[in-house]
């Protein structure tokens, strides 16, 4: 295929095994449909990881969007089996924002909205 018409460089571009239209080489969401983004952030509905919210979005970058983070500021993906053998506990104060639940400290096992 001519480089001008190429979708997708250095793949083959009509193998689509999901049949989204975007060749598997440059499939951003291989098994699903790349063009459907309900919450328009980029990234494909059956890939989000927080459907609603901008995954791109993470300000204490702990690898949880905001919009799904349940301990803003801190690591959600520390557990209560690492804060348990912390030398001091962290203090645990229950809030709501934004219709999600968070907590101050985040000492607790929590889990994530699905």
């Amino acid at each position: 295929m001519p480089d001008g018409c190429d979708i997708c460089a250095g793949f083959d571009d009509h193998l689509d095994a999901d049949s989204d239209g975007v060749p598997d080489g440059c499939d951003a969401c291989p098994g699903f449909d790349d063009n459907l983004d309900a919450d328009s952030d980029g990234v494909p509905d059956g890939c989000d990881i927080c459907p609603g919210f901008d995954d791109h979005l993470d300000a204490d970058g702990d690898g949880v969007p905001d919009g799904c983070d349940v301990c803003l500021g801190d690591d959600d993906t520390v557990t209560a089996t690492t804060m348990a053998s912390a030398p001091t506990p962290t203090a645990m104060t229950a809030t709501r924002e934004s219709g999600r639940s968070t907590t101050a400290g985040c000492a607790v096992a929590t889990t994530r909205p699905a």
